[in-house]
């Protein structure tokens, strides 16, 4: 799953000509109903997983995902997180989060039409990386392989760094690294 650290740029960049983006619209649309924003986050991701395996339902993230946990700066070491933290989305809620994914995944099929991919195709040739994180308390470090380097993820400069996330709280920069010089950080094993 840690292809999804090449999703941050374009959850920043203004695809309105209002210039709101994805994040803008989520915080905008959501945050004034008193959810915390990190669990906004962790539904707009939940559901693009639904969205694009949603005839496969074993396909998914869990909730318990590091990469996820991480994405939605969420502490990995207690569990169960948002029980009883949070109320439980409403239904306007849901279509705004589920408006940002559609709008997210058509943008992807527009990013990458060359590869006549279906949304599930795209989404899994994208996302399910290998990846080592370096953590701190202010930066995380992506560390992708080398060897698995995509040129039409570059030309969509889409591993460009991200740099400050705001709900995350954190810098982010991208990396690639030979197989034989990536040592040390957390190996998610997607």
């Amino acid at each position: 799953m840690g292809g999804v650290f090449y999703l941050l740029p374009l959850l920043g960049r203004k695809k309105t000509a209002e210039g709101a983006s994805i994040i803008d619209n989520l915080a905008q649309s959501l945050r004034l109903n008193h959810q915390p924003f990190h669990y906004i986050v962790y539904h707009f991701f939940q559901s693009c997983f639904a969205t694009v395996y949603e005839n496969e339902p074993s396909i998914g993230i869990s909730s318990d995902d590091p990469v996820l946990r991480l994405l939605c700066a969420c502490p990995t070491d207690e569990e169960n997180y948002f029980n009883g933290k949070c109320e439980a989305l409403k239904a306007d809620e849901q279509q705004v989060i589920h408006s940002e994914v559609m709008d997210l995944l058509n943008h992807l099929q527009t990013l990458f039409a060359q590869r006549q991919l279906s949304s599930q195709e795209l989404w899994t040739w994208l996302c399910r990386r290998h990846v080592q994180l370096q953590i701190d308390p202010v930066w995380v470090e992506v560390i992708y392989i080398l060897e698995e380097l995509d040129t039409d993820i570059r030309r969509a400069g889409l591993d460009l760094d991200p740099g400050y996330i705001p709900w995350m709280g954190k810098v982010v920069t991208l990396r690639y690294r030979s197989r034989s010089q990536a040592q040390g950080g957390h190996d998610d094993g997607k």
